[in-house]
């Protein structure tokens, strides 16, 4: 009987130190909740019929169904500055295509004036006449026993060499000598070569005529460079890309600003709202939410 007395009294006093310690834990999270308003006030208070409630400062006027306390000047000024970013960024881009364009235009304009076309024609025929007869002075040495035995060695190491780069195993070493024995029998050819058109004064004439033809074509495509980088209209289109490129800049630049003000806007006033604990069941596009679980839209990069 006394075990039983016992273990009743003890149970009755756990249950009334239970009960004493879940009301001490009420009173305390009442005093929370109640000094909940002040931590999270950075808004303006509105006074309901039983309790007051903490509204960010970022809110619009709940007018327009769910969607209505969204930040929405924040939001709106996003296409815009998109628009604008967009446009600035293409007329940029076709004005760079605009004065590529006008340049190769202008080039070509230039290119075929009868001057040029004749300085080039010298040069084109200065060149083969200058071939010709370096053949023909070099023609001598298909008779020296020296220089067809210095080709055909020059022959042999170049399929030589090409057989050992072949082989990944091959010491490079063996492939470096081989080369330079093959620079070697070069060398002594060309020597021979120079020699042979020095002495040829057919040759030296033909030169010089070439040289002269491609002077020639080299000021007149200075001339055309100094024209197109004087041309008016190029000029302006010149100003017009750096402007543009400025405002492509500038509205892209503008747009990230914007960009990530919404998203501050918009991720600052769902956080309030959402920790809001006097605000009750709030309205989103899904239906009523508990304001302890976001039920709201919370919007991120673009």
């Amino acid at each position: 009987m006394l075990g039983k007395m016992t273990r009743g009294t003890l149970t009755r006093r756990t249950m009334t130190l239970a009960s004493a310690v879940l009301t001490a834990s009420l009173v305390t999270a009442s005093l929370a909740l109640a000094a909940e308003p002040e931590r999270l006030g950075t808004g303006p208070t509105t006074e309901t019929t039983d309790r007051p409630r903490v509204q960010s400062p970022y809110w619009n006027p709940s007018n327009s169904g769910p969607l209505g306390d969204l930040p929405a000047a924040d939001i709106r000024a996003v296409p815009p500055a998109r628009a604008a970013a967009v446009q600035s960024k293409w007329t940029y881009f076709q004005l760079r295509s605009d004065l590529n364009n006008a340049t190769r235009s202008a080039v070509l304009a230039l290119e075929s004036s009868a001057d040029y076309k004749q300085a080039r024609a010298d040069q084109t025929a200065a060149w083969e006449a200058m071939s010709a007869a370096r053949q023909t002075a070099l023609s001598g040495l298909q008779t020296n026993a020296a220089y067809q035995a210095a080709e055909s060695l020059r022959t042999q190491l170049t399929q030589q060499i090409q057989d050992l780069h072949q082989n990944p195993g091959i010491d490079s070493e063996r492939i470096i000598a081989a080369a330079k024995v093959k620079l070697a029998y070069m060398s002594d050819n060309r020597k021979l070569e120079t020699d042979a058109l020095a002495r040829d004064t057919s040759y030296q004439d033909a030169r010089q005529r070439y040289i002269a033809a491609s002077k020639r074509v080299h000021e007149l495509n200075e001339a055309n460079t100094l024209a197109i980088a004087n041309d008016e209209n190029l000029q302006s289109l010149r100003k017009s890309i750096a402007g543009a490129r400025i405002a492509h800049l500038s509205t892209d630049a503008y747009l990230d600003s914007i960009i990530r003000a919404r998203n501050i806007a918009v991720n600052y006033a769902e956080y309030y709202r959402d920790l809001d604990i006097y605000h009750g069941n709030v309205v989103t596009p899904w239906g009523y939410g508990d304001s302890y679980y976001p039920g709201g839209i919370r919007v991120v990069g673009y």
